[in-house]
């Protein structure tokens, strides 16, 4: 059976074990450094779900393991420079590094990424993700919207990507393709964290989340 490690903790590593658990997976949560160094890494699927300030020591001892396969929920606030340091130590460790949005591991974004591929609502025309952001947090929560987006729709790979900003002071980003997928990002002051709804229209219905 195939082993998924957590590593964080509340509502987003429960999430994340959840997730993991309903497709037959064991799944352990590891909340603190020291008893991540007691954990069976090797050959587990390791899920890296902190804050990017609080991430380094945890990188630098999971990067002690060769052929480490890590998913990184999300990367706010991170730079290029870190991205390229991050790149050259995985490469150094022959380790598999994957980047995906947080909202993959939502159970009911997972449930309908499901029913999308069992092809129960049939073909997919439009898919719609509005997210709502504290300003403090940039524009990780537009990112988020595209790899959730991209991920519900099966991985489609667009034609044309169109950006344009809205009245608002939002983001509007636009994927050509069928289906045809847009993501409106916007900053909200009174926001204390990120929000998303989902439109999704199919031969056989609609539905939202």
């Amino acid at each position: 059976m195939p082993n998924a490690l957590i590593i964080g903790s509340g509502a987003t590593a429960a999430a994340h074990d959840t997730w993991f658990r309903r497709r037959g997976w064991e799944s352990t949560i590891c909340a603190e450094l020291e008893a991540l160094k007691r954990c069976e890494v090797s050959g587990s699927l390791c899920v890296l779900s902190l804050p990017c300030a609080d991430r380094a020591p945890y990188l630098k001892a999971l990067l002690a393991y060769r052929h480490l396969l890590l998913i990184l929920v999300g990367c706010p606030g991170a730079d290029g420079d870190e991205a390229q340091r991050l790149w050259q130590a995985a490469k150094r460790r022959k380790a598999c590094v994957a980047i995906t949005g947080g909202w993959r591991f939502v159970p009911a974004f997972a449930r309908i990424r499901e029913v999308v591929a069992g092809g129960t609502i049939g073909t997919i025309s439009d898919l719609e993700i509005k997210v709502v952001s504290p300003p403090a947090q940039g524009r990780e929560g537009l990112f988020a919207g595209l790899d959730l987006g991209s991920w519900l729709a099966d991985g489609i790979q667009p034609d044309e990507v169109q950006a344009a900003e809205t009245e608002a002071g939002g983001i509007m980003v636009s994927l050509t393709r069928t289906p045809r997928i847009r993501v409106h990002w916007s900053a909200q002051p009174a926001a204390t964290r990120p929000s998303l709804s989902l439109v999704l229209a199919a031969e056989n219905g609609v539905e939202t989340a």
